[in-house]
């Protein structure tokens, strides 16, 4: 078990297996701020330009990830990575491992997506039900604290 879900598939293929070499590149950095995630690659002097280009599309379409440009004043963030990834933290998957992943969780949450489970939790546990859940929480850690109410 691991943070409450029972995890019952081990990863079918190594972490080795999906890697990808960035030649030409003298420094290469992931970077979380909060739950966006960024790749800063720093090229070396002497790559062409088309070298440059060429892995950017290539990565572009492989990974679930966008290249920032200067003319472009807007950026949509999207997911690029599972949430069974927390346990590996900077990893970067591709769009490929992405959906076996996601294929994954279905599997442990008897065949239906997170979205469906979240309706469900919505369903059953209305704002009222939480916020009390809330209040007894709070109740039993501080049971000395005047503020909460009772």
């Amino acid at each position: 078990m691991e943070n409450g879900i029972i995890y019952l598939k081990k990863r079918r293929n190594s972490m080795t297996k999906d890697t990808i070499k960035i030649k030409r590149a003298d420094h290469v950095f992931s970077i979380r701020f909060g739950s966006a995630m960024f790749l800063v690659v720093l090229w070396n002097k002497r790559i062409y330009s088309s070298a440059i280009d060429q892995f950017n599309t290539y990565f572009e379409n492989r990974y679930p990830y966008k290249l920032l440009k200067p003319d472009e004043s807007e950026m949509t963030l999207n997911r690029v990575t599972d949430s069974l990834n927390c346990f590996q933290p900077g990893i970067i998957q591709s769009k490929k491992a992405m959906v076996a992943a996601d294929e994954e969780i279905r599997e442990v949450l008897g065949g239906i997506n997170t979205f469906e489970t979240q309706d469900q939790w919505d369903q059953n546990w209305s704002e009222e039900k939480q916020r009390e859940g809330r209040l007894l929480i709070d109740r039993y850690i501080f049971p000395d604290n005047k503020r909460i109410q009772k």
